[in-house]
C-alpha cells in the first residue's frame, strides 16, 4: 500500500490539551485568511464578468451592463462552494476549509493537515510549535532529509498509524475552518474586498482573449483544432498581439465602484460562523 502523508507535521513540546488551546487561538486568523481568499476570488470573478460584458463575450453568464458584478460573482461562487460541501469533491481554487487530525504517539504529538489551499496551510504553520514532518514511500525522500532520519520518520508514523490506517481512526480531528463555513464566508467577504487584489490589465486581457477565442471571436486568430496547435498559438507573437488588442478595449482603471454598479441586496448568510472564544 502506498503511503502519502504530504501534510504531516509535529507540534513540538505540546500535549493534546495544550495543542487544542493553540488551535483555538488559530481559528480566528484562519477565518480571516479564508475570508480574504474568498473576497479575492469574488473580486477576480467579478472582474472577468465585467470585462466579458464590456466585450460582449457570449460564453460568460449574462449580466446587465450596469449590474452589480460583485454580487453576481458572490452568488456564483456560493453555488460552487455549495457543490463542494454537498459532494465532497475538492476545488483548490475556492476551497478555504482547513482541519487537522492530532495523533499522540511515543510521547510526541503528530498531526495531519487537510486543506486544499496552500495559503490556508500557512495559518497552521504560523504556530510556534509547528514543524513539518511529512512522509511518503514509493519515491525518494527530500534532499535535505538523511536516510537515517527518513527511516526514523517512517517508524514514527507507523507507530501513529498502525497498518497505515486512516488518521481519523487513531487521532482527534479539529476544524479550524469547517466545510460548511465556506457558504458563510461568501456572505461575509464584502468588507475584505481589496482593490490592490485587482488582477493586472495583462492578465485580464489574456483571460478575455481566451474567452473570445473559445467563442471564435478573437480578431485575427482562428480557434485551434488541436491541443498542439493551441500550445503553439499561446507561445506565438500572434497571441501576444491579440492580447494587446484586447487590452486596448478594457477599462485600465477598473474600480470596486465600477464592479458594484447598481446597488444590490446584501447576500444573506445561510449559517453563522462563530469562532471559539
Amino acid at each position: 500500500m502506498s503511503v502519502r502523508i504530504y501534510n504531516g507535521f509535529e507540534l513540538v513540546g505540546l500535549t493534546l490539551e495544550t495543542a487544542l488551546d493553540a488551535l483555538r487561538k488559530l481559528r480566528e486568523p484562519a477565518r480571516l485568511q479564508a475570508c480574504r481568499l474568498t473576497a479575492r476570488e469574488v473580486l477576480h470573478m467579478a472582474v472577468t464578468q465585467f470585462d466579458a460584458v464590456s466585450l460582449q463575450v457570449p460564453t460568460v453568464p449574462e449580466v446587465a451592463p450596469n449590474g452589480n458584478h460583485l454580487f453576481e460573482a458572490a452568488l456564483r461562487l456560493r453555488d460552487i462552494q455549495d457543490e463542494v460541501v454537498r459532494t465532497g469533491r475538492r476545488n483548490p481554487r475556492i476551497d478555504t476549509s482547513l482541519s487537522v487530525c492530532l495523533i499522540p504517539t511515543q510521547g510526541r504529538l503528530l498531526g495531519v493537515a487537510y486543506g486544499e489551499n496552500p495559503a490556508m496551510l500557512q495559518v497552521l504553520k504560523a504556530c510556534p510549535a509547528y514543524r513539518e514532518l511529512p512522509y511518503w514511500d514509493g519515491t525518494e525522500a527530500p534532499e535535505d532529509v538523511s536516510d537515517a532520519e527518513w527511516a526514523a520518520r517512517k517508524a514514527l508514523w507507523q507507530s501513529a498509524l498502525p497498518q497505515w490506517g486512516a488518521p481519523g481512526e487513531f487521532g482527534l480531528s479539529y476544524d479550524l475552518v469547517p466545510d460548511w463555513a465556506l457558504l458563510c464566508l461568501t456572505a461575509e467577504c464584502a468588507d475584505a474586498l481589496d482593490p490592490d487584489e485587482m488582477p493586472p490589465l495583462a492578465r485580464r486581457a489574456a483571460n478575455m482573449a481566451h474567452e473570445l477565442l473559445d467563442a471564435d471571436q478573437l480578431d485575427g486568430v482562428a480557434a485551434p483544432q488541436k491541443v498542439s496547435d493551441a500550445c503553439r498559438l499561446l507561445e506565438s507573437p500572434l497571441w501576444a498581439q491579440a492580447c494587446a488588442r484586447v487590452a486596448e478595449r478594457l477599462n485600465p482603471n477598473l474600480s470596486l465602484d465600477d464592479l458594484r454598479g447598481q446597488p444590490a441586496p446584501a447576500l444573506k448568510a445561510t449559517c453563522t460562523f462563530i469562532p471559539d472564544a
